[in-house]
């Protein structure tokens, strides 16, 4: 849905007025948020290009053969969960957040097939929890909640925002005549300043 910045404004007073709050992506808590998913974001990085470079630098031709796959599965990995903060960036957080859940599985999943250890706890070696299960996991923890804050502000507002274009076009039909076009009620939603088309209704008014 198309949305203007003069109808959005008058959502936002509405919701004002009425006492509506809850956390939105201006808030502090998304804002927070994001910070924390950056630092584990950039430790996931770390440690992926740790993993990448020391297999690299230290494995013979066998181990390289054998753990390619996961080697390229890491690295693409890796610079998807880079996009997925960009595209988080950029308010795209569903989209974002999918991207970022399955790149961390997959990661952790590669990665955890080279880090196996029958005297390590549950199979694993005690670095892979510290080093990519873990962080795996709070940073999808992150995510799920910017996610919800995201969606659950988007599906508000566009409630609200509905709300509102119903009422200006009940308001507008009884205070002019002749019929509508769609484009002049698609300019009178672009240019809808709320003040200014009160002040405009008392003129007609009077």
């Amino acid at each position: 849905m198309k949305k203007y910045q003069g109808v959005l404004e008058r959502v936002k007073e509405i919701e004002y007025k009425r006492g509506i709050v809850y956390e939105k992506t201006s808030g502090n808590l998304y804002k927070k948020s994001k910070i924390a998913y950056l630092l584990f974001l950039i430790w996931t990085f770390i440690m992926n290009f740790m993993y990448v470079v020391g297999f690299m630098m230290y494995s013979d031709s066998e181990q390289m053969s054998l753990y390619k796959n996961s080697l390229i599965t890491v690295s693409v990995c890796t610079a998807l969960l880079i996009l997925a903060y960009i595209l988080t960036n950029l308010k795209l957080n569903v989209t974002g957040g999918i991207i970022s859940t399955v790149s961390s599985v997959l990661t952790v999943l590669s990665v955890g097939n080279f880090l196996k250890d029958e005297n390590g706890f549950l199979g694993y070696k005690i670095s892979f929890y510290w080093r990519h299960l873990v962080p795996a996991v709070i940073m999808l923890l992150i995510i799920a909640l910017l996610m919800f804050i995201s969606v659950r502000e988007r599906i508000k507002t566009d409630k609200l925002y509905k709300s509102v274009v119903n009422n200006l076009f009940e308001e507008y039909k009884r205070n002019h005549t002749g019929e509508l076009s769609e484009q002049e009620w698609e300019n009178f939603l672009k240019n809808y300043n709320h003040e200014e088309y009160k002040r405009s209704l008392k003129n007609n008014e009077q």
